[in-house]
């Protein structure tokens, strides 16, 4: 899924005290986090740590969001 668009976080963006693999963001703030690179974008880029942060009113075809759900067992 890496390089279709960037994935527009729930995070907010701020300081991260040490380096972490999924860094948990500020719990509110004025720009939000996005990651992992999009279509244009080179392709050794596109990866999951990349991070970006981006003004929660900002539109562009970038960025989007990604459905998830949970799956539960039988």
């Amino acid at each position: 899924m890496h390089g279709n668009v960037w994935e527009l976080c729930l995070d907010w963006a701020g300081s991260v005290s040490r380096p972490m693999m999924d860094p948990k963001g500020m719990a509110w703030g004025y720009s939000r986090i996005l990651r992992g690179g999009g279509w244009g974008d080179k392709a050794m880029e596109c990866r999951a740590f990349r991070r970006l942060w981006l003004k929660p009113n900002r539109h562009t075809k970038g960025f989007g969001f990604r459905v998830a759900l949970t799956m539960r067992d039988r």
